[in-house]
């Protein structure tokens, strides 16, 4: 995971980049029809998809009174994983200082939908700081981390019908690899896998120890090290980094030290992220300031395949005239053909409006 906007943030502890989104009552969503702009290139087609429905419509609708003062609402959570449209958690504070959660994700008929998930009033009970992050599976289920009343982070798999479910991981704790440090961050590995990562709190990017945990038998699989925390990883449980010299990608098994090999990859950013980067079974995608890159994952080398120069973006905006990249606070790849992927772009130079592009091959 890896690239993001300006905007009121309203909790301390909130990261931008995760993903998902669930269902939620049928009485309490908006849904609202877009305008899509078709435009060709020579290889490749985009649709430029119309700006998300206003919140403060679906707010009154619902009869939901928001705090005052935070009116607009502050993105959560950008989608990455386990969905194959784009959708946004956003938060909000109702007038009872409680923390609650929006839904907006583009449906299949290409219209945007708001709603009040199940689940937002559960993690009101056991969580006021709100969630730290939330996750979702490619079999849709969800997953969410909160911080518990003594500091320690604690995991729930959320149900279908919005209860939390407690995923012990107590087991961890005896584990002589642990050495007392704390959870620092929890990713899905696949329908099965969580790999959760322990180190310091205050470290940044260090070496952390990991171990592979089956959420529903409640045991570690596989412990193993990574070089840092600032990482993602692919369904097989190895993991990617990118090199100091941002030159390159490395690929790291958690049994090695050394990577196993390194994906060269001819003008990434000195800005690039781990968040830029994708992996979908063999294949990698990675966004950067000369576009799109993409290869398989035991390439040596991958290529641009996509350039910046056929990408939609505000290009009259002097803040990305240097580094386009910035354009790009967020993108999804959809099953399918390499070039089938949604990416959100700045609409206007002080980016608070924002849009979502489909490209698509010919």
């Amino acid at each position: 995971m890896k690239t993001f906007l300006k905007m009121l943030m309203i909790i301390i502890g909130l990261v931008l980049f995760c993903a998902g989104c669930g269902a939620a009552e049928n009485n309490k969503n908006t849904e609202s029809k877009t305008k899509v702009l078709p435009h060709k290139e020579k290889e490749i087609r985009y649709d430029i998809i119309s700006e998300q429905p206003q919140f403060s419509e679906f707010l009154k609708k619902n009869k939901i009174q928001v705090k005052e003062g935070y009116s607009e609402m502050a993105p959560a959570f950008g989608t990455v994983e386990g969905r194959d449209l784009p959708c946004i958690i956003y938060c909000f504070l109702d007038v009872n200082d409680k923390i609650n959660y929006l839904e907006c994700e583009l449906t299949q008929e290409t219209g945007w939908k708001i709603s009040l998930p199940n689940w937002s009033a559960e993690v009101n009970k056991i969580a006021p700081m709100g969630l730290i992050s939330y996750q979702v599976d490619r079999l849709g289920r969800k997953y969410c981390s909160v911080s518990g009343d003594d500091g320690n982070v604690l995991i729930f798999l959320i149900s279908e019908a919005g209860t939390l479910q407690n995923i012990d991981i107590k087991e961890i704790d005896s584990l002589s690899l642990n050495d007392n440090k704390k959870l620092v961050k929890f990713e899905v590995i696949n329908d099965t896998t969580l790999a959760l990562l322990y180190g310091e709190t205050d470290g940044i990017n260090e070496r952390c120890n990991i171990f592979f945990f089956n959420p529903f038998t409640e045991e570690c699989t596989k412990t193993g090290t990574t070089i840092s925390s600032d990482i993602i990883f692919d369904e097989k449980g190895n993991y990617y980094n990118l090199s100091n010299s941002q030159r390159y990608i490395q690929c790291f098994s958690i049994d090695d030290t050394m990577p196993q090999h390194v994906i060269k990859c001819e003008g990434i950013s000195s800005i690039s992220a781990i968040s830029d980067l994708i992996i979908e079974s063999e294949n990698g995608y990675m966004i950067s300031n000369d576009g799109i890159y993409h290869g398989k994952i035991t390439d040596g080398e991958w290529n641009v395949m996509l350039p910046i120069s056929k990408m939609y973006y505000n290009k009259e905006d002097e803040a990305f005239k240097n580094a386009p990249i910035s354009a790009f606070p967020g993108w999804l790849k959809v099953d399918g053909d390499d070039l089938d992927f949604y990416v959100e772009t700045h609409k206007t130079n002080d980016s608070n409006e924002l849009v979502w592009v489909h490209y698509y091959g010919n």
